[in-house]
């Protein structure tokens, strides 16, 4: 609150008072406003500052203080920036020219999911101190407790303590005590918005080709929403947020276990110490899944494999042709995936050619696709 006080903008810091309903924060920034004096203070939020004719408001100012303001996604930033104070700002006035002059009042806004932004430079989350309010006073509610906070006596009170901080702050050079680093400011500012688009810039990045089912990437935003304590949104609102923040997306179809599964493709989870935990239910082609299992086995010298024991009597035309014809009918296969599992369960790469070419030739499979093979079953006689 001292910060108001003084004529200038050294701090450069901007509050954001986050929390849900009947916690206190209208509350706190009516204290402040009426200490001030409401002459002194006008109510722009955010969105209102990037508004050329409502900026010119700022200048006799002490404060600017707007709580409730709107979690809709703004476009333009510079403004705020220069709100700052350390770049002067020019604005329309109506009905009289344009002014221009460095900003002095001090920013402070409340909401219950703060507005997300395509400006992701640490320019702009610096300037901003997250101060979450999370006790809910909704089962006890004083009626009168502005009135009470807001006494003469009270303010006398006030006035001290906001002296006495100013001089710690002036001491200070006028970085607060509570001081987050840059980066911290940045997931503060980003958890404190729609807990879809959260998760989406915090626990997702762009990996061409890889594939997650809809289920899955939607349970683990779910467990990761209790885990934080937030608000869960429905699988609709989590499907935009996550087009919003990955154009390159696609949604594709493959068949998972013989059943076709919705999947998200070029999307996939960040791994960091504090990464959500996944449901078991990775994306894998039937051949992935076999390459998994074999692996973990290979080293039994006595494990039985699907034709007989693993080793070189593996490596027949036969038997290659016996095991494409199993795996087939189950599942459609790329032929990217047969020369990349298929050298591992002991078949070389003649024998894999030599099989595909008489398989094909016999009329039991077919292309289905560009590299993909199928079984040829009556219906597609």
């Amino acid at each position: 609150i001292g910060d108001c006080l003084e004529p200038h903008y050294k701090s450069q810091t901007m509050f954001l008072h986050v929390g849900k309903a009947h916690n206190g924060k209208g509350t706190l920034l009516y204290a402040i406003t009426k200490f001030l004096n409401e002459v002194n203070v006008i109510g722009l939020s955010m969105h209102n500052i990037v508004e050329n004719f409502l900026t010119g408001h700022l200048v006799y100012a002490l404060a600017n203080i707007c709580g409730d303001i709107s979690y809709k996604f703004i476009d333009e930033t510079g403004m705020l920036k220069r709100a700052r104070g350390e770049d002067f700002i020019t604005t329309d006035r109506k009905f009289l020219g344009p002014i221009t002059f460095l900003n002095r009042a001090k920013m402070h806004f409340s909401a219950q999911e703060v507005p997300q932004t395509n400006d992701r430079t640490r320019g702009f989350y610096r300037s901003f101190i997250i101060i979450q309010y999370n006790v809910d006073f909704s089962n006890n509610p004083d009626t009168n407790l502005r009135e009470k906070l807001t006494s003469e006596k009270e303010m006398l009170g006030l006035l001290r303590k906001v002296l006495e901080a100013l001089k710690r702050l002036r001491k200070n050079t006028y970085q607060f005590s509570y001081n987050p680093t840059i980066d911290e400011k940045e997931e503060s500012y980003i958890m404190s918005g729609r807990s879809d688009q959260a998760f989406c810039q915090l626990e997702l990045e762009y990996k061409q080709d890889n594939e997650i089912t809809k289920q899955e990437i939607y349970e683990v935003y779910m467990n990761w929403c209790k885990d934080k304590n937030l608000s869960i949104k429905d699988e609709r609102s989590f499907g935009k947020a996550l087009f919003k923040e990955f154009p390159n997306r696609e949604l594709t179809r493959p068949t998972i276990n013989g059943i076709r599964t919705k999947c998200y493709k070029n999307i996939d989870f960040v791994i960091h110490e504090n990464s959500p935990i996944r449901p078991i239910s990775p994306i894998k082609t039937v051949l992935q899944n076999k390459e998994d299992n074999f692996i973990t086995k290979v080293y039994n010298k006595n494990v039985i494999g699907p034709i007989g024991p693993i080793g070189p009597q593996n490596n027949s035309l036969i038997n290659c042709q016996n095991y494409l014809l199993k795996e087939l009918k189950k599942d459609d296969l790329k032929t990217d995936d047969i020369y990349r599992v298929y050298p591992v369960m002991g078949y070389t790469k003649e024998i894999i050619n030599q099989s595909l070419k008489e398989l094909l030739e016999q009329g039991n499979i077919y292309e289905k696709h560009p590299g993909v093979l199928a079984f040829l079953r009556d219906e597609v006689l």
